[in-house]
């Protein structure tokens, strides 16, 4: 195997991480918003319960 060849499988073995970290972080900015919106919906009842049930 040459060296261009031994360079150019590097070359897209390092483009297909890239690929796979690009969709990991996608993934994890999704799960984080999703638990975001679940401490704001938490936050939110806890407002509520404190307001229902006066100072605690």
């Amino acid at each position: 195997m040459s060296q261009k060849e031994i360079l150019q499988m590097d070359k897209e073995k390092l483009e297909n991480e890239v690929k796979n970290l690009s969709n990991q972080k996608q993934m994890l900015k999704i799960k984080l918003d999703s638990i975001n919106d679940r401490f704001k919906d938490l936050q939110h009842y806890v407002s509520i319960l404190k307001t229902n049930n006066g100072p605690n």
